[in-house]
């Protein structure tokens, strides 16, 4: 398994620490994917180095997307890229697992549409009018089919449920 990490101007790298974390120790690589493939500020003011560009990676190669919220832009939704990357790695089935406004990134990528969802209230307020066919989920995880949506602060149920029922599972059926 390998994984990337879309990553963004505003990024809330924090919302994806323990999901990041149960990867790692799992032994998955995660590769660092930003536009231009230039370091970009978190919401925190702190660097984040890219390993590799966004625009000319294909998601075919990765069986993990995540995508953490942050304080973005409207730019950074409108991403034709990153859209185009989102819907790449929907189609071979991919895991995608979003936080926060990253949730908004796959309502615009148009890969939320009849699913239930995650949304906390700032990512449905920004998006409300990407997120009008969709059912909010009334938990701060929801899981439909290879799409984790969560809200911001809601990292560490991710992180469990993705290592019970995919991580310990592939594990399991290797050994």
């Amino acid at each position: 398994m390998k994984a990337a990490l879309l990553a963004f101007e505003g990024c809330s790298l924090w919302q994806m620490g323990q999901v990041n974390q149960s990867l790692t120790d799992a032994g998955i690589v995660i590769r660092t994917l930003t536009p231009g493939g230039n370091k970009i500020r978190l919401d925190g003011q702190q660097w984040l180095l890219a390993d590799s560009a966004l625009e000319p990676s294909a998601a075919f190669d990765y069986t993990i997307v995540l995508v953490p919220g942050g304080r973005y832009t409207p730019t950074v939704a409108e991403n034709p890229h990153a859209i185009r990357f989102l819907r790449q790695a929907d189609s071979h089935h991919a895991w995608i697992l979003a936080t926060g406004q990253g949730v908004g990134l796959l309502a615009t990528a148009g890969l939320l549409g009849g699913l239930q969802v995650a949304i906390d209230d700032e990512c449905e307020q920004l998006y409300s009018y990407r997120l009008q066919n969709v059912q909010k989920s009334n938990q701060v995880l929801a899981v439909h089919g290879n799409i984790l949506s969560a809200h911001a602060h809601a990292g560490a149920s991710m992180a469990s449920w993705f290592y019970r029922h995919v991580l310990l599972n592939d594990y399991l059926k290797k050994g």
